[in-house]
């Protein structure tokens, strides 16, 4: 930091916390989609009658095809599995 500006110090701070707000938002992003698809995975595996296995089934597709487009946003821009797992490890306390 020795060195910097004001500016830039302020820059780079802004910097870490829209990354930081990026990330949360992703994360909780994809940690809804992952819930869609358990709750849609469940039901069809208790549906009974062909519609119901029909309309689960194509849950489970929509929700797998946003799961998978979620991920490869969230790699693309640098997120790990470990501000994944550390975001929701604080969810949980």
């Amino acid at each position: 930091m020795l060195g910097e500006t004001v500016t830039e110090q302020i820059n780079s701070q802004t910097f870490v916390v829209e990354r930081e707000n990026l990330a949360k938002e992703m994360i909780s992003d994809i940690a809804e989609i992952k819930a869609e698809l358990d709750s849609a995975v469940q039901n069809y595996n208790f549906a009974d009658c062909d519609e119901l296995i029909d309309h689960y089934s194509y849950k489970i597709k929509a929700a797998q095809t946003k799961y998978n487009m979620l991920l490869k946003r969230a790699k693309e821009n640098g997120l790990t599995n470990a501000e994944y797992l550390a975001n929701i490890m604080r969810h949980k306390k």
